[in-house]
């Protein structure tokens, strides 16, 4: 089997779980719910901008980890790994203020 079907049956497998993830994380992607979470969690309260950095974070890996399902093996790793980086920015960001 090769290894695009291999991925295509692993994405129709786990497209539930993956879908639902992504469902839960753009919610993340507004800046009221972002705001109070972070309040929650951290006691203080968000500046509009780095609401918007993180924001903004969470919607282009978003956007790098859905190309990735669409594109060819050549450039899907390049797409995955700029999907987790910028993911991975956005935590930052939200974690460090």
């Amino acid at each position: 089997m090769c290894a695009t079907v291999k991925y295509s049956l692993k994405c129709q497998l786990l497209g539930g779980a993956i879908t639902n993830s992504w469902e839960r994380l753009s919610l993340y992607e507004s800046r009221d719910l972002l705001s109070r979470f972070y309040q929650k969690r951290h006691g203080r309260e968000l500046s509009a901008e780095k609401a918007y950095e993180i924001i903004a974070h969470l919607a282009q890996g978003r956007g790098f980890f859905t190309s990735a399902g669409q594109s060819s093996e050549l450039v899907r790793p390049l797409l995955l790994y700029y999907g987790v980086y910028a993911l991975s920015r956005g935590l930052c960001c939200r974690t460090i203020t």
